[in-house]
């Protein structure tokens, strides 16, 4: 992919500290400012992969978030 499509690409990824699929120390060297500078990481502790099942409410809270449609209470 050129890398002036990359830079357009804005994505969150979560991902439990516990994980054992992907670290978190993996996945912050593969999100780097150069390669993805719209990508933020989120490492959700006391969870492992699953965040979206582990930390649901969380994971939901992140999701409305990104997508712009936070809360305001």
């Amino acid at each position: 992919m050129p890398e002036t499509l990359l830079e357009r690409i804005e994505h969150d990824i979560l991902t439990g500290t516990g994980s054992r699929i992907v670290s978190c120390r993996f996945l912050a060297r593969s999100i780097s400012i150069e390669r993805l500078p719209n990508a933020t990481l989120t490492a959700v502790p006391r969870c492992s992969h699953w965040v979206q099942i582990e930390r649901a409410e969380l994971f939901h809270a992140e999701v409305a978030r990104f997508l712009g449609q936070e809360k305001n209470t």
